[in-house]
């Protein structure tokens, strides 16, 4: 389902295919999207078992009280080693929580970029973080502004399995404080079965929110017609979707495939109802493009249509205007319509949904 941010690189690269001259010209302008700087996200890759200990830090909802936990963590390279895809399931206090953070490069901002959704209640939207990595110290330094405050999170590695996360925050003061020590060790164990089953509800009886009702309704396999138009020239490409409720099913991940110039093209997405913008927002990343395309807007109650805008980034580092419309056309049928506008190249894009018929 969560195709709301796809091929926006397709459709750059569709533009290029119009004409001859401009093709070569728009090809050799496009930046290679794997940089040296990407090699560092292998470090992450495993499965590893975590425990943690946070200090209170009166004043900070939902941080007043010490508290212990422990879980599991699995990492994995998406794209051929340009996303890194990180999940999590923790308890603390006799809470099951998990989570999800995608990592990359941004060769255009020259620094690392995340985000991270959850299924805590003190977690309720797409957060953003920025990164650095210092190579001789293998230390890893993440900043960014979460629900709580500014935080800061420093990961040094002791080891190759060893890896230790002190994380900060600025509390009610002004004042810097260390909150939370958490210590990872690498198993050779496989994926848990608990984060395969991220869906699963810490409460299997309890009904779900409105909005977490609408991002999982398409939870399942697709077949995917995409048609893109620039220029008066039209292509038309076939691919699969399949969508998976995530979270506690807060938001819904969504894995594309197709075969796009004759290579084979990849894409993930996320959709959910971020509480701290009251939007519905979603993400995309794929194997075209080194950098998050972000989109937040409503869904339409009745007709179930969502209208979502946002920006992305072309391959010259400019920001691209992005439309996008989801209709539905009953429960086993959508219809995606996608403007892009990047200055003097302007592309569309229809992508229609069918639910594949379980066996």
């Amino acid at each position: 389902m969560r195709t709301h941010q796809i091929f926006v690189s397709t459709l750059l690269a569709t533009a290029g295919l119009c004409a001859q001259a401009p093709e070569k010209k728009a090809v050799e302008g496009m930046p290679n999207p794997k940089t040296e700087h990407h090699a560092a996200l292998k470090q992450y890759v495993g499965t590893w078992t975590v425990s943690g200990r946070m200090e209170a830090m009166p004043g900070v909802p939902g941080m007043e009280k010490a508290m212990d936990s422990q879980g599991h963590e699995h990492a994995e390279l998406l794209c051929d080693g340009l996303w890194l895809k990180w999940e999590s399931e923790m308890t603390c206090a006799g809470q099951r929580s998990t989570g999800l953070w995608l990592v990359g490069y941004d060769p255009f901002q020259k620094q690392y970029v995340s985000y991270v959704v959850s299924s805590d209640d003190h977690c309720p939207g797409l957060t953003p973080l920025t990164g650095t990595y210092d190579k001789k110290t293998e230390t890893w330094t993440w900043v960014g502004e979460s629900p709580q405050g500014k935080m800061k999170s420093v990961c040094k590695f002791s080891g190759a399995d060893k890896l230790t996360e002190t994380l900060y925050m600025v509390g009610p003061d002004g004042k810097e404080k260390q909150f939370m020590v958490m210590e990872r060790t690498r198993s050779k164990e496989a994926r848990p079965t608990k984060l395969m089953n991220a869906s699963v509800k810490a409460k299997p009886d309890a009904k779900l929110p409105v909005h977490a009702a609408a991002v999982t309704q398409d939870v399942g396999t697709w077949n995917a017609v995409v048609e893109s138009e620039y220029a008066g020239q039209k292509t038309t490409d076939k691919g699969t979707e399949h969508v998976h409720a995530i979270c506690d099913n807060r938001w819904a991940w969504s894995v594309f495939r197709c075969q796009f110039m004759g290579q084979p093209f990849s894409g993930y997405g996320l959709l959910g109802w971020d509480a701290t913008q009251k939007k519905y927002a979603g993400l995309w990343i794929d194997s075209m493009s080194p950098t998050f395309t972000v989109t937040t807007g409503t869904r339409d109650k009745k007709t179930g249509t969502y209208t979502l805008t946002g920006t992305s980034t072309g391959p010259d580092g400019k920001p691209m205007k992005i439309e996008q419309k989801l209709t539905r056309e009953g429960k086993d049928q959508r219809v995606l319509n996608m403007k892009l506008d990047a200055g003097e190249m302007k592309s569309t894009m229809k992508i229609t949904y069918t639910r594949r018929k379980a066996k």
